[in-house]
């Protein structure tokens, strides 16, 4: 059955360069570009009107990733953000001042002996421990634990390896499950026992191979929520993109995410899109998975059936014509990362789902369930 969905807002031009990450806090939506900067765009204005930016670094940044109110503790966000030099940058807002702090992370000075070039950053918590983990360039995966009772600090954990030295491009977690799942740009997805920090198994891809391994890229990684029964794994299948779907108990393949179609000309392959797929996410229930790819298209599944409920076209035609004269022919994709967004965080969304999307077209989308509020 198609559920659709109807536009409640697009900001274009909002940055001057690639929007690569995005988040949805409680009270902004934040994202950050090549161009170096740090935005924080308001939930509660009806044309999300910016409320703060900040230059980051000027070699561009490419992952967002933030930490909020966990367990009733003090009102608090904090947001990760790494650059192209693989530099991890934390910050704290502060909500009397209006600023963002820079909490100058320094991984050397929180106990990691040697130097690591970063990549895909994560927050997770438990009642009786919070850690921040990035992913690094050389395989590895590096783990600090948080501390929140006198200020903010970091204190290195230790690391998660596969003796796996391909890029590290991607992490989920659940800790409180003991869970962590690392992608990679050779294809192999690992889950890690996070008290140990031991690997588990081994997620096999499945798909098209490609003789030259950096073309069979992991993009994006996600848990199911509530327990983390299911993992799906958005991969690069020669130039098409595929989600699976698997098992986590088990580490069993359950199938892939793949468009019903009639046509004699169709090749042998399960495809979401017809071209890479960068980004996935389940919404707070768990029933629905969205994802976007490179082909400019946003769909909904069903996660019980592995079937497309609705598809998003993104055009440029979405934006105003001033707009759209600034972009060249390499920034015709929208899609290059795509969030939820929870229910109750805006308004006028009511108890429907919501969706906010950037891409390499400069601008940012939200959507949200159309029907009852």
């Amino acid at each position: 059955m198609s559920t659709p969905y109807i536009s409640t807002a697009i900001v274009g031009s909002a940055h001057t360069s690639d929007i690569l990450g995005v988040c949805v806090a409680d009270r902004f939506t934040i994202t950050c570009s090549s161009d170096g900067y740090l935005k924080l765009w308001k939930n509660d204005s009806s044309d999300r009107t910016l409320h703060l930016e900040k230059l980051v670094d000027k070699i561009g940044l490419h992952h967002v990733e933030i930490f909020q109110d966990a367990f009733e503790m003090k009102k608090f966000l904090v947001i990760a953000t790494v650059s192209f030099s693989g530099r991890a940058y934390l910050f704290s807002y502060n909500f009397e001042t209006n600023e963002l702090i820079d909490l100058k992370f320094n991984p050397q000075d929180s106990g990691l002996k040697k130097k690591a070039s970063f990549w895909c950053p994560i927050f997770d918590s438990t009642k009786d421990s919070n850690i921040f983990a990035c992913t690094t360039v050389s395989g590895k995966t590096e783990i600090f634990d948080v501390n929140f009772e006198e200020g903010l600090s970091f204190s290195y954990r230790g690391e998660l390896y596969a003796n796996d030295s391909s890029f590290a491009t991607c992490i989920c977690s659940d800790i409180e499950n003991n869970k962590i799942v690392v992608g990679h740009q050779n294809g192999n997805t690992y889950l890690y026992d996070f008290k140990q920090l031991l690997l588990s198994f081994n997620f096999e891809s499945y798909g098209l191979k490609n003789s030259q391994k950096s073309l069979n890229i992991v993009r994006s990684i996600k848990f199911s929520p509530h327990g983390s029964e299911f993992l799906a794994v958005s991969i690069d299948s020669g130039p098409f993109g595929t989600i699976s779907l698997y098992d986590v108990k088990y580490g069993e393949y359950l199938g892939s995410f793949t468009i019903s179609t009639h046509s004699s000309n169709v090749g042998v392959g399960n495809f979401a899109h017809s071209k890479w797929c960068l980004s996935i996410d389940f919404n707070q229930e768990g029933n629905h998975l969205v994802s976007c790819g490179l082909d400019n298209l946003v769909r909904i599944w069903d996660v019980e059936s592995r079937t497309c409920v609705t598809m998003l076209k993104l055009n440029p035609t979405d934006l105003d014509d001033e707009e759209v004269d600034k972009l060249n022919d390499l920034d015709t994709s929208s899609c290059a990362c795509i969030k939820y967004v929870a229910k109750g965080i805006f308004k006028e969304d009511g108890n429907n789902d919501g969706l906010v999307v950037v891409g390499f077209d400069r601008s940012i989308r939200w959507y949200r369930e159309a029907g009852g509020l």
